[in-house]
């Protein structure tokens, strides 16, 4: 059920990395798409072939771990089968528990074999030199490459005090919209940050427990119509439509990323056009900033809409794994150099920032600042980022995505923004503030 696509993802790369990815063979899930349609699930049948055949992906496993993601939702709705779609069901679950991606590292060549004969004090010196500089070199290139992800809590710390009584008693969405951060790509079920934000898990971290949505909101709800891969043009046409308008007795608390994929895809293996902007210079990127900066104030205007007794929005900005350096090249063997890529980043979260500052019922969360010294160079001791206390990563295996300590970092970083907005609106959250929370 699986097939090697040598060099799709290495395209541009030496013949001597060899390097292959294993992606799922479409033609099962294909016949799963067309019974489910057949017996009426539709709905169903759009997701798995957005998925499979509409959406850009990094890696087979990524792939695999939605298409499971989708099958099991299914699933939980316990639908009317029939035995030949029941077994299609489970035939393609199974191959997603077993499909994988395979990366290997590019082989640096045999080994220098023979022995040396030191021949005098020449020799041994040169010997001494030779094990002295490759010690350097290895250890810089362990510090360069290691990257340790560490265990328990990330992130800062957030007050129990604000969780001690309610905020709002009436009924309360909280909405997620946007890519796969906020859809929770990389985390165990119930850890994303959209997740924690409303409910603490079973096992919560002992700092964390009772800091959830839930306990300030008791008539809370969810919705969450983020999707993975998506970039802000799709954002703005799929997903913002999708929103139910809500009764003036309900208030929006709305969570949202988005622009990370526009400036990520298409990795540098197509045309440079808005929401594919990997590899643009800085004046080719200037007018899709402009028109990102237009499209999202709409968005982030259509969302008010959508809440005539009022909504919060939440928006955050887009992080850099790279930590400030920019040499995505070295993060993931398939991406080639991007000269301009800090600078392209900073331009999309400077339009990020005007459209929250511009608006008083939306708070910027500064994921770019908190994830600084948690990428690829997290290990680097001399860098400017560097993370003292916790030098770890926080990135999920195909770079764009957080791992679970990542999600935990910015379900806290969510928070406190939250508790500063609670604050500064006083006796009601419905009311318009007299002014930008924390002066922004």
């Amino acid at each position: 059920m699986y097939r090697t696509c040598a060099g799709s993802v290495a395209r541009g790369l030496p013949e001597t990395a060899n390097m292959s990815i294993l992606t799922p063979d479409p033609a099962p899930f294909d016949d799963l798409i067309a019974q489910a349609r057949a017996e009426g699930h539709t709905g169903f049948a759009d997701r798995l072939d957005d998925l499979l055949h509409h959406t850009a992906w990094t890696t087979g496993s990524e792939l695999l771990g939605e298409l499971g993601l989708a099958i099991r939702k299914f699933q939980r709705t316990r639908p009317r089968l029939s035995p030949g779609l029941r077994q299609l069901l489970r035939d393609c679950l199974r191959s997603t528990r077993r499909g994988s991606s395979a990366s290997p590292l590019p082989q640096d060549g045999a080994h220098l074999q023979g022995n040396l004969r030191a021949k005098g004090s020449r020799w041994r010196v040169i010997v001494m030199a030779a094990v002295l500089v490759g010690a350097v070199l290895g250890l810089r290139y362990w510090l360069a490459y290691h990257r340790p992800i560490g265990t328990g809590p990330a992130g800062p710390p957030v007050p129990a005090e604000p969780f001690g009584h309610a905020w709002d008693m009436e009924p309360v969405l909280l909405l997620g919209l946007g890519d796969s951060v906020t859809a929770g790509l990389g985390a165990a079920w119930g850890y994303s940050y959209f997740a924690r934000l409303a409910d603490n898990p079973a096992d919560e971290f002992a700092d964390m427990r009772g800091r959830c949505l839930r306990r300030v909101f008791p008539s809370l709800s969810t919705l969450n119509l983020a999707v993975s891969g998506s970039t802000s043009p799709q954002h703005a046409q799929k997903q913002i439509p999708r929103i139910p308008r809500q009764g003036r007795e309900t208030l929006g608390w709305v969570v949202m990323t988005t622009g990370g994929n526009d400036l990520i895809h298409n990795y540098g293996r197509g045309p440079i056009e808005e929401g594919a902007l990997y590899g643009a210079t800085y004046e080719q990127a200037r007018p899709c900033v402009s028109s990102f900066e237009s499209r999202l104030g709409r968005m982030l205007d259509a969302v008010d809409e959508r809440f005539p007794g009022g909504c919060h929005i939440f928006l955050a900005n887009i992080y850099d794994p790279t930590d400030a350096v920019g040499d995505l090249q070295h993060a993931m063997a398939s991406l080639p150099p991007w000269p301009d890529a800090v600078r392209s980043l900073s331009a999309y979260n400077e339009a990020i920032g005007r459209c929250a500052s511009r608006r008083p019922n939306v708070h910027l969360v500064d994921m770019r600042a908190a994830f600084l010294g948690h990428g690829i160079h997290c290990s680097e001791f001399w860098g400017r980022h560097y993370q003292r206390k916790d030098p770890t990563y926080w990135y999920f295996d195909n770079l764009e995505d957080p791992n679970q300590r990542g999600y935990d970092a910015i379900r806290r970083l969510f928070l406190l923004e939250m508790i500063e907005v609670a604050r500064g609106h006083g006796g009601s959250l419905r009311a318009p503030a007299a002014a930008k929370v924390g002066g922004r």
